[in-house]
């Protein structure tokens, strides 16, 4: 089970406070925000879904999940687009960006869709593992692990502060005012440290990938082991809690 430790030092507790009211109303809805240019499923790759049959059977599918207001916006042709995601290891699931233009702001969903029913992703890794293990995902090689594991934390990334993944500390987002400040004692910190998403093989074949994501004003590790039927155990170690990010991104 993953934890997100939230950070906490008192000197950030007004920025916390001012991130968490801004990312509300996104944490309410599941997510948005702008597009990425992270590799996988989070590089904005994919097919765009415009069969009737394809958007029903989504929409269905995500009702008897009782989450209707999610098939509505499915539904709503005009306003929202849907597409197919690039995810090799899948066989019979597809994952699904729904990508809703909305009066207020733009929302962001990603979900799993099987042949029988529809998983919500973002903030539930259990959903993720879940998929794997109905789809029959064998992970054969420390590639294939990579790939799971940066797409894991990119669609079940928490909804109460932003989450990203790093390959370096370059990817970190710092705030315009403390970027010439901070950026080179970040680099000095964990500049060593941080690097993309890397899987090492055990004696059984299993796989366990290291990857790095930030978490609001927190740098985390995670350390990330697939083992069979889809299980999957994302330990989580807080590597620094004073990042001077942005309120918003």
């Amino acid at each position: 089970m993953t934890h997100h430790p939230t950070p906490t030092a008192p000197v950030r507790v007004l920025l916390a406070l001012v991130t968490a009211l801004l990312l509300a109303a996104t944490a309410a809805c599941g997510g948005g925000g702008a597009p990425s240019t992270e590799p996988g499923i989070a590089d904005e790759s994919g097919e765009p879904v415009t069969d009737d049959t394809d958007i029903d059977r989504l929409a269905g599918h995500l009702a008897d999940l009782g989450r209707d207001n999610i098939a509505e916006i499915v539904e709503d042709r005009e306003n929202t687009d849907v597409t197919a995601l690039e995810a090799p290891y899948l066989t019979d699931w597809t994952l699904y960006r729904i990508a809703h233009r909305g009066p207020a702001q733009d929302l962001e969903y990603i979900v799993g869709d099987g042949p029988d029913e529809a998983l919500f992703l973002r903030a539930d890794p259990d959903s993720f593992a879940r998929m794997l293990a109905e789809d029959g995902v064998e992970i054969d090689s420390g590639t294939t692990a990579e790939t799971i594991a940066r797409d894991y934390l990119y669609a079940t990334r928490p909804t109460d502060f932003h989450s990203y993944v790093v390959d370096g500390t370059d990817d970190i987002k710092l705030s315009k005012s403390e970027e010439e400040k901070e950026r080179p004692r970040i680099e000095r910190e964990h500049g060593e440290d941080v690097h993309p998403p890397k899987a090492a093989e055990g004696s059984s074949g299993e796989y366990t990938v290291t990857a790095y994501t930030v978490y609001g004003m927190s740098l985390q590790r995670h350390t990330i082991a697939f083992g069979p039927d889809g299980a999957v155990d994302d330990n989580v170690d807080t590597l620094a809690d004073d990042l001077p990010t942005p309120v918003s991104l």
